[in-house]
């Protein structure tokens, strides 16, 4: 009773009185926070300061990589199932992760250092870079169809419910993996 009239009504006696009994849990929780935070914001700032819009650039294709790396794994660990998903999967979610990256981060970065960008000794235009993503689209949906067609396959012993249950779960994962990066990118 006392904190709260305290915070209610600020005298010289109250302000004494919290200063000396350390502000309670949430000035306690600040404190303990506040080096942490100014260790992460502090090389933000000076990304952006010193980088500008291509340091804003590295931090946003930075952040997007980890958030789907976070997000895949949390799918992944909280589906309750203890399957594994496999290198075929794992392989089909990062090449997901690279078209649909090329296509937007990609873009907005070629379209920032101009219509064209040196890499490696070659000039790759917007155009190209579309085509690319395109190519890397249609090799996406190739995959899914193999994938699809894969499940059961060497397994003669699958009952038709175990091969729908496999199914199943590699489009639950198909289509997980897709939301991630409508949330991401």
């Amino acid at each position: 009773d006392n904190a709260v009239y305290a915070l209610s009504v600020p005298n010289e006696q109250t302000k004494l009185s919290i200063a000396t009994r350390g502000g309670g849990p949430s000035l306690k929780n600040i404190q303990e926070r506040a080096g942490s935070t100014v260790l992460l914001i502090a090389p933000l700032i000076l990304l952006i300061k010193y980088g500008g819009v291509k340091g804003m650039i590295g931090l946003v294709m930075t952040v997007q990589l980890g958030m789907y790396f976070e997000t895949i794994r949390t799918v992944e660990n909280g589906s309750g199932a203890a399957r594994n998903i496999g290198s075929f999967l794992q392989y089909q979610q990062w090449h997901w992760f690279g078209t649909v990256f090329l296509g937007t981060t990609g873009r907005a970065l070629l379209l920032n250092f101009g219509e064209s960008l040196s890499l490696f000794g070659h000039t790759l235009t917007v155009t190209q870079l579309d085509r690319v993503v395109y190519g890397m689209a249609a090799v996406s949906l190739l995959l899914v169809v193999l994938g699809m067609n894969g499940i059961g396959k060497g397994e003669e012993s699958m009952t038709e419910g175990e091969h729908a249950s496999e199914l199943r779960f590699y489009l639950s994962k198909l289509v997980s993996c897709q939301f991630s990066l409508f949330f991401v990118v």
